[in-house]
């Protein structure tokens, strides 16, 4: 499934999309105006995130985007701030945690990458495509993903921790810190257990959550 944006077509739907994810809304019986819809539906996938039902929730996510996006295509002014735009943004990240938790990086780079074109400084996006270009192995991508994160976050253990994972592979930085900001957050890694790297959900509830979004995700 995908559909058309600002003249490009954003592609969000993973190879192992559920068959039933049509009939989302009418699971659900979702009605009402089109961001009603869209936040019921995000909403439901929150719910099923936490019940550990990722694919599902990957299609209430997918389906309330669908749905901001036909309003969001018909606004003259969708550059302008708005409450769909916001809710969309954050239907989109969602999205975007569901691909990366389920390891199907190309899609993480998708959505995270439209969310991008739309808040270019949005830390969950730059941070998940970071992540997702790193196990494709395009490093140098990967880079440039990570430096815009050390500018914005650059005492931030997770980012740290990609920064650190380029450097294994021969990529340094060329954004650079004051010493002192090195040592802080040289000491802040070492202090972070290593039982917590692979928890996702745990750590993007470290992350200030955008407009919209509830548990970091």
């Amino acid at each position: 499934k995908s559909w058309q944006k600002m003249g490009k077509t954003l592609i969000v739907e993973s190879e192992d999309c559920d068959e039933n994810e049509s009939n989302v809304s009418e699971i659900l019986n979702f009605k009402g105006s089109p961001i009603e819809i869209a936040a019921s539906a995000k909403a439901a996938g929150i719910e099923a995130a936490k019940s550990g039902n990722n694919q599902q929730a990957a299609n209430f996510f997918r389906h309330g985007a669908s749905i901001l996006n036909s309003v969001l295509c018909s606004d003259k002014n969708e550059s302008g701030c708005s409450p769909e735009r916001e809710l969309f943004v954050a239907c989109l990240l969602n999205l975007s945690m569901m691909h990366l938790q389920a390891g199907h990086w190309e899609d993480t780079v998708a959505v995270s990458s439209e969310v991008l074109s739309l808040v270019p400084s949005n830390t969950k996006a730059l941070f998940r495509r970071c992540r997702a270009q790193i196990m494709l192995g395009n490093f140098e991508l990967g880079r440039a993903d990570l430096e815009q994160l050390l500018l914005i976050e650059p005492n931030n253990i997770k980012v740290l921790e990609l920064q650190k994972e380029l450097e294994v592979h021969g990529i340094t930085m060329r954004v650079t810190k004051s010493e002192s900001q090195q040592d802080e957050a040289k000491q802040d890694v070492e202090k972070e257990t290593s039982s917590q790297t692979d928890n996702f959900i745990y750590y993007e509830l470290s992350w200030n959550p955008s407009s919209g979004e509830e548990l970091g995700i």
